[in-house]
């Protein structure tokens, strides 16, 4: 099955898809966003890979952001924001710019130069060597404030986050398991924690 093919049939639902350490693909059980039946035997017959290769894995640092934090470009995962490593950052796909976030502040606390939608937004759990990325909806793909998160749009997502995997594991987070389409719901359930 080939990832367009998947995004068609599931992408609208955003179902969480979990590339974990070893190799393996699956889709998580969290009780706050069931999966629809099928997916999860889809998604073990799917040929990973950007659907089309429209992003960058490139990465770029903001100045001003960076200049806040000890980054390590090799290994961005081990940046620290003072003592403490960072938790969140943001990805801009199309530029490769990765604005990182002081713990526990929210993605929306920093902005860089494209508006903030545009930007892959990521959750670092070091405790579980894990990195979650949110589902992905550009500004410049939107037409109207009424626009619907429809087959095209999931398939940009899909494609974005794809992208944002690669650039992780090429700059420190091989080994690191990594989930996409989290959201806020299945971040509290998994970790207890709320307002991620």
């Amino acid at each position: 099955m080939q990832v367009s093919e998947f995004i068609t049939r599931w992408g609208s639902q955003s179902p969480p898809i979990l590339f974990d350490r070893r190799g393996g693909v699956s889709s998580p059980i969290y009780g706050s966003h069931p999966v629809p039946d099928g997916v999860r035997s889809d998604l073990s017959r799917v040929a990973w890979g950007p659907s089309t290769p429209r992003f960058t894995t490139h990465l770029e640092l903001n100045p001003s952001n960076a200049s806040r934090f000890e980054v390590d470009p090799k290994n961005i995962l081990a940046t620290r924001s003072y003592r403490d490593p960072i938790e969140k950052f943001s990805w801009n796909p199309v530029t490769g710019e990765i604005l990182f976030v002081t713990p526990p502040m929210l993605h929306a606390t920093e902005r860089g130069r494209a508006p903030f939608d545009d930007y892959v937004r990521a959750i670092v759990l070091h405790d579980r060597r894990k990195v979650l990325f949110r589902p992905f909806w550009p500004s410049w793909l939107r037409k109207t404030p009424y626009d619907t998160f429809d087959e095209e749009a999931a398939a940009v997502s899909m494609d974005a986050q794809w992208h944002a995997k690669e650039m992780v594991e090429a700059h420190g987070g091989a080994g690191w398991d990594i989930e996409l389409n989290t959201n806020n719901r299945m971040l509290a359930e998994m970790t207890g924690r709320r307002h991620w």
